[in-house]
């Protein structure tokens, strides 16, 4: 469920939960480097300033999602890059795949604290202030899903476009850019690109009244036209080839969807220590909901909107 952009968020809510409301939070921040003399991206950073204006600390966090345990190079490679920013005066690392135990060696001999986000397997113990019956806890919500095989006809402006370069439009790993030539905000290949306007489509039904149409459980024919806001382009060989939208054809079904939740916790490498845990679900919309908490905490309201969740990274957010 959850992807790279989202452990970046679920970084940021569980760290500002743990820190407090005192601090400063910033996702995507740009942070002096001083070998390359430039400003360089640091995933989270947590600004404290003490009552006299000056910053007590300035931590900054670097966020990875792998599906192996980040390993010595890996880490050495961040740890270095801590190393060229003077301003940072505490380093940390939050890994959602854990590390090797080489890793965690180097980044302690350069002073960076390693955490990781785990499940939270006794959601009953940890914390003074929440417990969590898991297997009995779950959530739900009306709303609409597919009921057959989902036909999506791409809008194209096939402008002296040869025919078997349209051909290749469709494929799944037809890279997907925006005018300028940069990298499409929304999706980075076409099979990336339909599976966005496999959920857009459905959130739109939702938001434009459409269940009103419906009884429970009824299926319907349905087509949806759906334009793009920023126009994509299919590069495909020496050719761009303008997306403007697509036409969604299939049959849709109003139903009640339950669904059992996550449950994640921050914790410090080689501590039992927990920092701070949440519990959280994917709606139909794309968005994520949920709560998060610390220890004497209560709860907070976690929420991710689908339109975040397809940025590739947060650039310069407060949070």
């Amino acid at each position: 469920m959850l992807n790279e952009t989202d452990v970046h968020y679920l970084v940021a809510f569980l760290t500002r939960i743990a820190e407090g409301n005192e601090v400063e939070l910033e996702l995507g921040a740009m942070v002096y480097d001083n070998a390359s003399e430039h400003e360089r991206d640091i995933d989270v950073t947590i600004r404290r300033t003490s009552k006299d204006g000056t910053i007590a600390k300035y931590k900054g966090i670097e966020v990875k999602k792998h599906k192996r345990p980040l390993d010595v190079i890996q880490v050495e490679q961040l740890c270095m890059k801590f190393s060229d920013m003077p301003a940072i005066t505490h380093k940390a690392i939050v890994s959602a795949s854990g590390y090797t135990a080489p890793a965690v060696k180097k980044a302690k001999t350069h002073g960076v604290e390693l955490l990781e986000i785990i499940d939270w397997k006794d959601g009953e113990n940890g914390f003074h202030s929440v417990q969590i019956d898991k297997a009995n806890f779950f959530m739900s919500e009306s709303g609409f899903a597919w009921a057959s095989d989902i036909n999506i006809e791409l809008d194209v402006d096939s402008t002296n476009i040869p025919i078997q370069i349209l051909e290749k439009v469709t494929s799944k790993d037809t890279i997907i850019i925006l005018e300028n030539n940069e990298g499409y905000p929304e999706a980075g290949n076409m099979g990336e690109l339909n599976a966005n306007i496999r959920i857009s489509a459905l959130r739109k039904l939702r938001e434009g009244g459409t269940h009103d149409l419906f009884s429970p459980n009824e299926v319907k024919d349905v087509q949806i036209n759906f334009p793009f806001e920023n126009h994509a382009y299919a590069l495909v060989e020496d050719y761009k080839v303008r997306i403007r939208g697509a036409v969604i054809k299939a049959l849709v079904k109003y139903q009640v969807f339950t669904r059992k939740p996550v449950f994640r916790v921050l914790r410090k490498i080689g501590s039992d220590e927990v920092l701070a845990a949440c519990v959280i679900t994917e709606m139909l919309s794309g968005r994520i909901i949920g709560f998060s908490f610390a220890k004497d905490t209560g709860l907070v309201s976690l929420n991710i909107p689908f339109e975040e969740r397809k940025r590739s990274k947060p650039y310069r957010q407060k949070f």
